[in-house]
């Protein structure tokens, strides 16, 4: 067992006593606590002594004596770092040792404590004596297990050092190259290169270049082998051994010809993968074939596990309902439980408060006079997702707030709380930040949703999702309309090359518009909407048309983006809620923006 120091023993004392108590004070606190003892101080507050109620009976009249007069002051003061094993407390008329440090009293360590402590820390230390043999036999039954695996391999297994002198290798080794292992253990493999065993030394080159390494080699025997050389490194990034795997390829015609052919290979595989169409998948299906979003749903099971409020962040489009749908089913609350969607942007904000915390009857004109439990009340046990969390107003903020701390909602109208268990998930495409200084989003509701962030990349940032996406919703929805389009080659490299600013939602808008409108079933780039000049409608009708300055202003460059981007919305859905929705936007928002830059 490890050596443990004192402050690792030491407890809180229950009470102090000071110096000039009077004996009977003294007792009757004691008594009041159930104690025997207390640690005294004097004046200055340091420490002084230990008062126990059996102190020096010799004294005659204890009731007119001060805890001063009775007090131990010969029990010896223990450094908190001092180790646990010099502490003895046969030698001392207490069972109890101060622990000071400067003077100051720290605590107290009593024998009884420790002896259980020490008792319990011995059992701990055998118990995990005991796991760690446990542990190495495991080990040991793996170690003989891949021993005996290695040995009867089909394929020749070669271990080298880092000076090319083999170690170790195995019966098929034998077999293939015709060497006995006498012959090759201790011998440099370069040695039998020189003497015309081997054609070539795979050895030496990974020891030259740090790589692994693959090789055809012509042996003496007349054999040809595919030898890969593998490099091991130390745990200082030093190269430690080479791993040599052999394989007769006058067996292997297959593989032979996939060497020779492996950019051709690479390239119709390539074509296959851009071509492949996804088995089928429902609409929540999270495409990740890119490492950044890979690495982000890696991080959303973690988070899941937990019960930390997450807020997602990302453009209009890239899925932050569908990550929080993923991480409410692989949550310990489970997919049985409720999972509640609230967009704080499409509610009009005078009915948001009654939809979020619920009424009680007659709480206002129109109420149900039974009364109506909100979102928080129907999430109960599961998950509340809050979309649009940027649109929540300022008086909203402040009880949200209030029930993220307490976890606790009251009904508008009423006066009594009522208990929640629900795990809170927000979002935004907005910067909460910039609102913060804008004085439009609390500092203080920012921190309490922001405990787990999650960023999600763009569609323009996960390129290799891309192809993916566009077979998943390809197949969808072909079998939705019992069609059987496919995307030509030339259409992928636009699909590819398109920035997305409406993210995988403009994506599967894109599909299903060039789905049931192409008349061919080889989707051409001529049916890609956005080949179109649809960024010129409406540009007539725009004031900035007649303004001549070389320079716009800030506002007006605003004003010019989100003009097109309106447009494009519009182009793309059609309708003035499906352009809302595309820009992650409430419609009223989206009406209100056209009205100001006069939209025809």
């Amino acid at each position: 067992m490890k050596s443990r120091v004192v402050k690792d023993f030491m407890e809180r004392y229950e009470c102090m006593l000071k110096a000039d108590m009077s004996y009977a004070e003294a007792v009757s606190i004691l008594a009041e606590k159930g104690i025997d003892y207390a640690p005294v101080i004097n004046d200055e507050k340091q420490y002084a002594g230990i008062f126990a109620t059996t102190a020096k009976t010799a004294v005659q009249s204890k009731s007119k004596q001060t805890v001063k007069d009775l007090m131990y002051t010969d029990l010896p003061a223990l450094s908190p770092f001092a180790f646990i094993e010099e502490v003895q407390f046969r030698q001392f008329p207490l069972p109890v040792l101060p622990v000071v440090e400067s003077n100051v009293l720290l605590g107290v360590i009593t024998e009884k404590s420790m002896n259980e402590q020490l008792s319990f820390l011995l059992t701990h230390e055998r118990n995990k004596a005991n796991q760690l043999n446990s542990e190495i036999m495991l080990l040991q039954k793996s170690f003989n297990e891949l021993n005996e695996m290695l040995e009867h391999s089909y394929d020749g297994f070669a271990i080298t050092n880092n000076e090319g002198i083999t170690i170790r290798v195995n019966k098929a080794w034998d077999r293939l190259t015709g060497l006995k292992r006498e012959d090759v253990i201790g011998i440099p493999l370069e040695h039998l290169v020189e003497t015309g065993y081997f054609s070539d030394s795979v050895t030496m080159k990974v020891i030259q270049t740090k790589k692994p390494t693959t090789i055809i080699q012509k042996m003496k025997s007349g054999k040809q082998a595919m030898m890969t050389g593998s490099p091991v490194f130390d745990e200082n990034g030093q190269l430690y051994q080479v791993i040599i795997n052999i394989r007769d390829i006058t067996e292997l015609h297959q593989l032979k010809e996939s060497l020779e052919s492996k950019e051709k290979l690479a390239e119709r595989y390539q074509h296959e993968i851009s071509q492949i169409r996804l088995k089928q998948t429902n609409e929540d299906s999270i495409i990740a074939e890119s490492r950044v979003m890979q690495d982000l749903l890696d991080l959303a099971s973690r988070v899941a596990r937990v019960e930390s409020t997450v807020l997602l962040t990302g453009e209009s489009g890239v899925g932050k309902g569908v990550i929080a749908r993923f991480i409410h089913q692989n949550s310990l609350r489970g997919p049985d439980q409720p999972f509640i969607i609230v967009n704080c942007g499409a509610i009009p904000q005078e009915l948001l408060e009654s939809e979020l915390f619920g009424y009680v009857g007659g709480a206002f004109t129109g109420a149900n006079r039974n009364g109506k439990p909100g979102m928080f009340e129907l999430a109960d046990g599961g998950t509340l997702f809050l979309d649009e969390i940027a649109e929540l107003p300022l008086k909203l903020q402040v009880k949200l707030l209030h029930v993220i701390q307490e976890k606790e909602v009251t009904r508008v109208g009423g006066t009594k709380p009522i208990k929640l268990n629900v795990r809170l998930i927000s979002a935004t495409n907005k910067d909460l930040l910039r609102l913060i200084d804008e004085e439009k989003f609390r500092e203080d509701l920012y921190y309490r949703l922001n405990v787990v962030p999650l960023s999600i990349p763009p569609l323009r940032a996960r390129v290799e999702d891309i192809l993916p996406l566009s077979a998943h919703y390809l197949n969808l929805y072909n079998k939705k309309y019992s069609l059987n389009k496919i995307i030509s080659n030339e259409l992928m490299d636009i699909l590819l090359t398109y920035k997305w600013p409406g993210n995988i939602r403009e994506l599967a808008n894109v599909i299903e518009r060039m789905v049931v409108t192409a008349s061919a079933d080889i989707l051409t780039p001529e049916r890609f909407p956005n080949n179109s000049n649809h960024r010129a409608v409406g540009l007539k009708n725009h004031p900035m048309k007649e303004n001549n300055q070389p320079l716009p202003s800030l506002q007006q460059a605003n004003d010019q983006m989100e003009f097109e981007l309106i447009s494009r919305a519009l182009e793309i859905g059609k309708t003035q809620a499906k352009a809302a929705d595309l820009l992650g936007i409430s419609l009223r928002t989206l009406i209100r923006k056209m009205k100001r830059l006069n939209f025809k």
